[in-house]
């Protein structure tokens, strides 16, 4: 574990575990890889075993020694928190990370989980306090300053969320959301050539993300301004999205046939905005259904569309 090789770690642990099935600390070992790879059902139910068969760590082991040191409750109740959380159930999700922090009040990511819970049921300037308290125990934690900054903008503070968004970066310039906050903020502003630049400058130091390249791909296809356009490149850019999904994505197939309008082959556009509406249509998404065939349209008549 140590060395980050969890994939061993897991084989070896769930050997120990079939060897040797009472004994708790291999549980709660196993517990912990299994969170560190996010499969958080099988975390909690190894914690859970970890807990009915507790005991002391009988070899010294850094990891375990925090874990019992504060008795599996903290973890436990992140754990549990963040399996509501996956199942929509953002009120017990609430109630199982205010848990978590009661139990370890210096906890970070404690606070972060609560701050994201709060989030989900519109509790905004909460959830700011949360985050906050996230970064005033670990100062650079880019994970909550991405949420700081998310809680200020939707709870209507736009200036300080995009402030927030744009430290997030500094603390991690490798990390995707960070700049597609910023992107999405400034597009929210109504800045869309800051957005186009933040776009871009997450495609080139973070990781490839599809979320950044698509929206950057629609930006770059729809936009009525020509400085902002880039008929060729928004086409790269979708392709390379619906590429990794199969094309079986309506939402990106529509920014697709967007690209190749504004590229200039109408006949790629048609093709892949009649994918979009049978594909929308099939899900059920009749606000998208409904905006795609309106592109249809314009495409047809060999016209790009423009926002």
């Amino acid at each position: 574990m140590s060395e980050g090789d969890l994939g061993r770690a897991q084989q070896l642990l769930e050997e120990a575990v079939g060897i040797s099935p009472g004994y708790g600390q291999l549980h709660a070992q196993l517990a912990e890889v299994y969170r560190r790879t996010g499969r958080v059902q099988e975390a909690e139910v190894a914690a859970l075993r970890a807990q009915t068969l507790r005991g002391g760590p009988a070899i010294d082991d850094p990891v375990m020694a925090t874990l019992y040191a504060e008795g599996m409750s903290s973890r436990w109740h992140i754990l549990r928190g963040q399996s509501y959380l996956a199942a929509g159930q953002a009120e017990d999700a609430l109630e199982s990370f205010r848990l978590a922090v009661d139990a370890r009040p210096d906890d970070a990511h404690g606070w972060n989980q609560l701050g994201i819970a709060l989030q989900a049921v519109g509790r905004f300037d909460e959830a700011t306090e949360a985050h906050s308290k996230a970064l005033e125990i670990r100062p650079g934690f880019a994970d909550a300053g991405i949420n700081l900054g998310s809680s200020l903008f939707l709870g209507g503070d736009r200036r300080g969320g995009l402030e927030a968004a744009v430290r997030a970066i500094d603390m991690d310039t490798t990390h995707a959301q960070a700049y597609l906050n910023v992107g999405m903020f400034q597009q929210a502003l109504g800045r869309p050539d800051q957005a186009r630049a933040a776009y871009l400058a997450g495609l080139a130091r973070a990781p490839f993300d599809p979320r950044i390249a698509i929206r950057l791909a629609w930006l770059m296809a729809t936009d009525r301004s020509p400085a902002l356009r880039d008929g060729r490149r928004s086409v790269v850019l979708a392709e390379a999205v619906n590429e990794m999904e199969a094309y079986r994505s309506a939402a990106s197939l529509d920014v697709l046939a967007a690209a190749y309008a504004e590229y200039g082959a109408f006949d790629r556009a048609i093709a892949a905005s009649r994918q979009a509406v049978l594909l929308a249509s099939q899900a059920g998404d009749q606000d998208l259904a409904s905006a795609a065939s309106a592109r249809l349209d314009l495409y047809l008549a060999g016209r790009p569309y423009r926002e």
